[in-house]
């Protein structure tokens, strides 16, 4: 079945098994149930009843703040996603690591 799923990747790197032929969607904030905000991405995915892959490929998002020092990006294969801005007025941009 198809569905939306959501991920958090709240660290600088994010390392993430997702169900192969996934799509990222959108990035943006979600909150915990403890009222806590979160960075996210949500990803159309093909999974079971049970939200369960049977083959799962490894993905590394990488998130940078406004200003932060970028130079290592350019040295491997990457996309742009999205840009998330917090309640509190700061921005990340996060950006997805792409296999050679």
């Amino acid at each position: 079945m198809n569905t939306i799923l959501r991920y958090e990747i709240n660290q600088a790197i994010n390392d993430l098994e997702l169900p192969v032929g996934y799509e990222v969607l959108h990035a943006g904030t979600s909150f915990d149930s403890l009222g806590h905000e979160k960075i996210c991405i949500w990803c159309k995915v093909d999974v079971d009843s049970k939200y369960c892959s049977t083959m799962n490929e490894h993905v590394r998002f990488l998130v940078y703040g406004t200003g932060a020092d970028m130079d290592e990006l350019c040295t491997f294969p990457h996309r742009y996603i999205d840009t998330v801005q917090l309640s509190n007025k700061y921005a990340f941009h996060i950006f997805e690591v792409l296999k050679k």
